[in-house]
């Protein structure tokens, strides 16, 4: 450490500097590389900056014979659309979290499923039991609160055109290296419904999944949430959608918007009018929605997911998925209605995407 400036002078500079830079400091010297990797530092710098964010996307590799893609890996992108970190042959995304250990995802190859350490690539968890003739699957994966415990949550869809649908909730915990499932009370639906893989969420030890009544009339509204709580493994009461989303009944996802449960509704898509709009829980135990947040949408968008809300000005990040080969990140302020282009991201991307937080702490555990 260079003895012209004190050690405590240096630690309280580098604690402001973002995720990435202090991760470059750290190859500045062994002293530098001590201190910033120092417990105290970690917790220091996580307090006064914020996390990284990154996109994570399904990429296609290469394609096979008669024209067919050849497999899926996983990209974690930052925000300028530089690529981070490849995860090979990872399969299609079906969904993330964050938490005290970092964030992690669920991706499934065929019948297999994997859940991934994002901060180091690692495969925490493989799980072949996925092969029930005529079944259909949806995970969440979450912490509970305040155990802190991980868990993976399975919700099984029998259907049989004689009887009434089945369906069944097994929980995986990782603790001391568990690797059994272990079934749970039944989720409290008895219609025919259908699951969106791509809308479940966890926020506070409360996993939520969305889901639709696919046999009531068009003119019917039928989206709905579910609620599981990891820590008890009981069911809560379910949440119903926004009136007018339900009314809509356009494609809907729910995502977590800066710890607020979120909903995406497109409307009008193609046209000079075409807009998304974004609705926020302001109340759980009411169920109460706000609509929040009205984007225009150019007709070369296809999808709008919001990633952030932030800090100045209270603006949204948004992740753009166009009629085209190149998404793109875009900016929306809410004072004048606009959208500012951030990035282009890389091409070859489905529209299964989400964003994860890497603080400082993620990277020092992975080296």
């Amino acid at each position: 450490m260079p003895t012209s400036v004190p050690n405590d002078v240096v630690s309280e500079i580098l604690s402001w500097a973002p995720v990435k830079s202090a991760c470059r400091f750290r190859c500045a010297s062994t002293g530098w590389r001590a201190l910033i990797s120092d417990p105290a530092f970690v917790a220091a710098h996580k307090a006064r900056t914020e996390p990284q964010l990154l996109i994570v996307a399904n990429s296609f590799h290469g394609v096979a014979s008669g024209g067919r893609r050849r497999r899926r890996d996983l990209r974690l992108l930052d925000t300028d659309g530089s690529v981070v970190r490849v995860v090979k042959s990872a399969g299609d995304l079906w969904t993330i979290t964050s938490g005290p250990r970092g964030p992690v995802c669920a991706t499934r190859v065929g019948g297999v499923l994997n859940v991934i350490d994002l901060a180091t690539g690692d495969v925490l968890v493989t799980s072949t039991e996925m092969d029930d003739g005529g079944a259909s699957y949806v995970f969440g994966i979450g912490y509970a609160a305040p155990s802190g415990k991980f868990k993976v949550v399975r919700l099984t869809s029998m259907y049989s055109y004689a009887d009434p649908p089945e369906y069944t909730c097994d929980v995986l915990t990782l603790e001391d290296g568990a690797r059994t499932w272990w079934r749970r009370e039944s989720p409290p639906i008895k219609d025919r419904v259908r699951f969106h893989k791509n809308s479940v969420v966890t926020i506070d030890g409360v996993l939520y999944f969305l889901y639709t009544y696919s046999s009531v009339p068009p003119q019917v509204g039928g989206y709905c949430v579910l609620c599981l709580d990891l820590e008890t493994e009981e069911w809560k009461r379910s949440i119903k959608a926004p009136v007018r989303l339900q009314e809509l009944r356009s494609e809907t996802r729910m995502v977590e918007l800066n710890g607020t449960l979120c909903m995406v509704q497109p409307e009008g898509r193609g046209t000079k009018h075409a807009c998304t709009t974004i609705w926020l829980l302001t109340d759980l135990a009411e169920g109460t929605w706000v609509e929040a947040y009205m984007i225009p949408m150019a007709r070369t968008i296809d999808l709008v997911i919001p990633f952030r809300v932030m800090h100045h000005g209270g603006k949204l990040m948004c992740y753009c998925f166009l009629n085209g080969p190149t998404p793109t990140l875009q900016v929306y302020d809410p004072l004048n209605g606009t959208c500012t282009h951030l990035a282009d991201l890389p091409g070859n991307h489905l529209g299964d995407v989400a964003f994860c937080d890497l603080h400082l702490e993620c990277y020092i555990r992975s080296t």
